[in-house]
């Protein structure tokens, strides 16, 4: 019988079992929520890996693209430069 139906005052024991039980399953609970969060976060964190290795990739395609752009423009400089010069002589 619980104290409840026999009218009894509920003992020191009782109380601190029913703390005990209350906060092992509090912990649990924020146990499973830390993991929850954890997994969450590995995953969006390995998502952003995976973005960071494509904007490299494209950064380094991008470099190479500019650096032809770059030699073909010192050229047509060095070039118009050559004609302009020829052209006031």
């Amino acid at each position: 019988m619980t104290p409840e139906e026999t009218n009894q005052p509920v003992t020191h024991q009782q109380l601190r079992d029913a703390l005990r039980e209350a906060l092992d399953r509090a912990v649990e609970t924020i146990a499973a929520e830390f993991s929850t969060v954890r997994g969450e976060a590995k995953t969006r964190a390995e998502a952003t890996d995976r973005r960071l290795d494509r904007i490299s990739e494209t950064l380094a395609n991008l470099e190479s693209r500019m650096g032809t752009m770059t030699k073909w423009a010192n050229t047509f400089d060095r070039d118009n430069a050559a004609l302009a010069g020829n052209f006031h002589e």
